[in-house]
């Protein structure tokens, strides 16, 4: 097979540099094994940051040079190679920059849709699928009820609702709205007092505004803030919240949820059977503790304590069990991915 010119994509991975593909290091070049084929023997990327987060259980974004062998393909973004080199970490909000780049600009002629609108207008996509919306003006409205569509909101106080599967939704300015009840969606987020809500399961919320509002009711649900003042809600069970943020206020009440809170001056509650808190000195933590009596979960205890740094250490993850914060041995960080 004849090498193609490189290309840059992306890849996601957890904080210790670990993808599907296995663990990298910035700056090194990798190559396959064997012969190079596109479905079994490849590096994989996404030329679309969002498809990256989409399809990847990471919550950090790599910028990668796909070489040697390339192949792409029909369906997103995807990226197949016989070599890879890491080139470096992307912030959040540089990854909410291309993906807005990367809508604006590509022409692609998988989506039978690509709609332009400018200010004070309203579009709807039709439930076709695989439309490329495009918002540009302030106070605009977008509904799409279409799968696997992206959708770009770059207008002050854009209003956007979704109710397709696996769309991916990037919102770049300031007290924007976006609603999601479809099935596992993508959303970016970088704008001042955002406010998110989504019902699908299995999806991905990533927001860096402050005071941004996130409010999930889906299962199986991540979360990335990084914003001051953010209020984040889940109910849905086995979500994963990251909070980075100052003075977050995070409120779960589903059933083993995970909450990473690294802001200072936090107030996490997490009131779900088999949830685990972990947070900052400064912050205070409500956990409960519940009871399995003859098939059924019953509440028998809610305690809540202030992060000192001595008796509740900071970053150590608890959980509540005979009425008392305790640190817990599971390995948290497979919950967290």
């Amino acid at each position: 097979m004849e090498e193609k010119e490189s290309i840059i994509a992306y890849i996601a991975f957890d904080d210790a540099l670990s993808s599907e593909n296995g663990k990298y290091k910035v700056g090194e070049t990798y190559k396959i094994r064997g012969a190079f084929n596109i479905l079994s023997n490849n590096f994989r990327a996404w030329e679309f940051p969002m498809d990256a987060i989409a399809c990847s259980f990471g919550l950090h974004i790599a910028e990668v040079e796909m070489g040697g062998e390339i192949e792409k393909s029909n369906l997103m973004s995807d990226v197949f190679s016989s070599e890879m080199t890491i080139k470096r970490e992307l912030t959040l909000n540089e990854a909410i920059g291309i993906s807005i780049e990367w809508l604006k600009t590509h022409d692609n002629k998988k989506y039978e849709k690509k709609v332009n609108f400018d200010e004070m207008a309203s579009c709807t996509a039709s439930n076709e699928g695989k439309a490329n919306i495009v918002s540009n003006g302030a106070y605009s409205k977008v509904s799409s009820n279409g799968d696997y569509s992206s959708i770009g909101l770059y207008g002050f106080a854009s209003r956007m609702s979704s109710s397709g599967m696996v769309n991916r939704i990037v919102s770049n300015e300031s007290f924007s709205q976006i609603s999601s009840s479809g099935e596992s969606p993508t959303i970016f987020s970088n704008g001042e007092c955002t406010k998110i809500a989504t019902s699908g399961s299995g999806g991905k919320i990533y927001a860096t505004g402050i005071e941004a509002k996130l409010s999930t009711s889906g299962s199986g649900v991540k979360i990335h803030s990084e914003g001051s003042c953010s209020r984040l809600s889940t109910s849905g069970d086995y979500n994963t919240i990251y909070s980075y943020g100052e003075n977050a206020n995070i409120a779960s009440s589903g059933y083993s949820t995970s909450v990473d809170s690294s802001g200072k001056e936090a107030i996490v509650s997490c009131t779900g059977a088999d949830s685990m808190v972990k947070a900052k000195k400064g912050s205070w933590v409500t956990l409960a503790e519940w009871q399995t009596i003859v098939g059924h979960k019953k509440l028998i205890c809610v305690k809540t304590e202030y992060v000192d740094g001595e008796r509740i250490k900071e970053d150590t993850w608890y959980k509540l069990e005979n009425g008392e914060f305790v640190e817990s041995n599971e390995n948290c960080k497979k919950c967290l991915k």
